[in-house]
């Protein structure tokens, strides 16, 4: 095998170790969210937690293998060195990046999910004072 083989086989391995690490991080800490949006029914939150679950891994996998294909290949140690950098660097914004897109998609969940428990009916007489006005 030569010296770019191997780097492809590390990149893949460790693309692979951080999005499965990432994604179940988030799977397991994400789930206390989604159950206080579903009102803690988990028959609700655990699926929709493991069909996010399902969908991070394969845009994640997918991207990772896509990304196989750019860049340069490398003769040599040093090459393979800077190639591995530089695809692992990729994938790991790419992994930072949809981690804070998960984080604003629950934190708005949850916002949401308050207001609506929050909001009080307002009485007859303050909207009969207002279309008067």
């Amino acid at each position: 095998m030569t010296t770019n083989d191997w780097t492809y086989l590390v990149y893949i391995a460790l693309s692979i170790a951080a999005t499965v690490w990432i994604g179940r991080t988030l799977r397991l800490r994400g789930r206390a969210f989604l159950a206080f949006h579903y009102h803690d029914e988990t028959t609700l939150a655990d699926p929709m937690s493991d069909l996010l679950a399902v969908g991070f891994y394969t845009l994640h996998v997918g991207v990772a293998m896509v990304l196989l294909r750019f860049g340069s290949g490398a003769a040599n140690l040093t090459e393979s060195i800077e190639v591995l950098s530089t695809k692992t660097g990729v994938i790991l914004l790419i992994l930072a990046a949809s981690h804070f897109a998960h984080l604003g998609v629950f934190s708005k969940m949850r916002r949401g999910a308050e207001r609506v428990a929050t909001q009080q009916p307002q009485p007859a007489s303050v909207d009969a004072e207002l279309v008067e006005a």
